[in-house]
């Protein structure tokens, strides 16, 4: 059997206390190291839409990244060369 769901009040929350956020791939893609692995990972599956999906992300990721410290676009085209 599950346990019985608690209803936001027992917890003391009101709705107004939930946040929900968008995900994005790119927030966590923050070093050169973590983009190349990332891009090695999406490569190995073969799949073309899963490449597009990384470029989009590794393209957002490195703007985020050369926003927060310019040095970090460099790191990044270096690691992956």
């Amino acid at each position: 059997m599950s346990e019985p769901k608690q209803n936001l009040a027992e917890l003391g929350l009101t709705e107004d206390d939930l946040v929900i956020s968008a995900y994005d791939t790119a927030d966590y893609l923050d070093s050169p190291e973590m983009i190349a692995a990332y891009i090695k990972e999406s490569l190995a599956t073969g799949d073309p839409e899963i490449v597009d999906m990384c470029r989009d992300n590794v393209s957002r990721a490195i703007a985020k990244l050369s926003n927060q410290k310019p040095e970090a676009q460099l790191a990044v085209s270096a690691t992956l060369a």
